[in-house]
């Protein structure tokens, strides 16, 4: 009732708004039981099981909240999908005051039934086939929310359902939307491992149908069937078709490749290679990811040259080329980790002459931006690196670090830093 024709049908019921379904637990095994939710009164029903480790890390948070809000919200733990029922009790008297909220085991058939009635009237009735899983019940006895409760805002949900501020509508189209998009991923996922490459496809138009912002994944993920499927024509007739969502094709081909097609990947990006001679500069920058994905040293050297000798008053290709040229195939930040293997990768992309043409790209661009842009600072960082400089790559990364406002940036900037300076 809630989708259009065009998305998978799926059995879901519940999403915020409706009435929640009967609290038919099969055993309470901790707090005082309850028998149904009471109006005027906020309940927050979360799912578990023992063998669940993120819900390890959520049950705490949990604890916090029902700490925190006291007789305003009941919170019940209902342990579901347990290969035997007699492991819950040990379990929650293990966790101690971690765990400090009522628990219930679901109303299973036997103990080693797997499911129950709190499984099936709930989480399956919602699309949940994930745990940890929670649902905020209203005071009038709806459903508020469906999600996860170990995100930074749920706390804030709670309390905004408390004092009334909480907009369940909006709540519900999110849901919903989400649901569509998780349902379509899923079906993709299952047909493309099974290689039914028409069942895959129509998976990417379900996907497409659900929204804008999931057109251009869809796109990604159906050039990356037929990329798997070796099917010549449709790659030609995609390209043309998604030619503006360079970013995307590229991953795709990038995500694609496997050993029994890698001479076809292979082909199609150079195919894609000719229709970025002309276009964008984040296009120009592509164009180089795929010299360095091919092995193409000399044309890569070429064409970085050129862009740095006829960009040489755009601030971002300047730093473009530089970072490809230090860090070779690594978009964004990537992972520290990541990072000591690049020094095993093909060194004809790091020859003396690019760290030098490096040096001198991302130098013009630091003097375009006055100094101030950290994400430069950290391309700057790198040269120095490459060129051995140790202490002045972290010296540099610590600067950078300090031009960041996101913490987390901040955070990672300054991880890379210490480990410049231990090399």
């Amino acid at each position: 009732m809630f989708f259009a024709a065009s998305v998978p049908s799926i059995a879901q019921t519940l999403v915020p708004g409706v009435l929640a379904p009967n609290l038919q637990v099969g055993k309470w095994v901790k707090g005082a039981p309850v028998a149904a939710f009471e109006p005027g009164h906020v309940y927050v029903v979360e799912f578990w099981a023992t063998w669940c480790v993120p819900c390890k890390q959520s049950i705490p948070l949990l604890s916090k909240l029902a700490e925190q809000l006291g007789n305003q919200v009941t919170v019940i733990g209902v342990s579901v999908w347990e290969q035997d029922t007699a492991n819950v009790k040990p379990y929650v008297k293990q966790m101690g005051d971690k765990m400090d909220y009522r628990v219930a085991n679901d109303d299973q058939a036997s103990p080693t039934a797997a499911t129950g009635f709190m499984s099936k009237a709930w989480l399956d009735a919602a699309s949940q086939d994930g745990i940890p899983t929670a649902f905020v019940v209203g005071k009038d006895g709806k459903l508020d929310y469906i999600g996860s409760p170990s995100v930074m805002v749920f706390g804030k949900v709670v309390e905004k359902v408390l004092n009334g501020s909480w907009d369940r509508a909006k709540a519900a189209e999110t849901f919903i939307h989400d649901t569509k998009k998780a349902l379509a991923l899923k079906a993709y996922t299952k047909k493309r491992n099974a290689k039914d490459w028409a069942g895959a496809l129509k998976a990417t138009d379900d996907l497409a149908a659900v929204g804008n912002s999931e057109a251009a994944l869809a796109r990604q993920l159906k050039y990356g069937v037929y990329i798997r499927a070796n099917d010549e024509a449709n790659i030609k007739l995609h390209f043309g078709a998604i030619s503006s969502d360079l970013s995307s094709v590229l991953d795709a081909d990038f995500n694609a490749v496997t050993p029994e097609n890698q001479e076809f990947v292979l082909k199609s990006l150079a195919h894609l290679r000719t229709l970025l001679e002309e276009q964008s500069n984040a296009a120009k920058l592509q164009r180089l990811r795929i010299d360095i994905k091919t092995g193409n040293a000399a044309d890569f050297e070429s064409y970085a040259r050129t862009l740095v000798e006829s960009d040489n008053g755009n601030a971002d290709v300047l730093d473009g080329v530089a970072w490809r040229i230090v860090a070779p195939d690594q978009d964004g930040f990537g992972k520290i980790f990541a990072y000591a293997e690049m020094m095993k990768e093909d060194d004809r992309f790091r020859s003396p002459q690019l760290i030098a043409l490096a040096n001198k790209a991302i130098n013009r661009a630091m003097n375009l931006t006055e100094h101030k842009n950290g994400s430069y600072l950290d391309t700057l960082a790198w040269v120095q690196f490459r060129s051995g400089d140790m202490t002045g790559a972290a010296k540099t990364e610590r600067e950078a670090s300090m031009r960041r406002d996101d913490p987390f940036q901040k955070k990672f900037y300054e991880t890379v830093a210490d480990w410049f300076a231990k090399r």
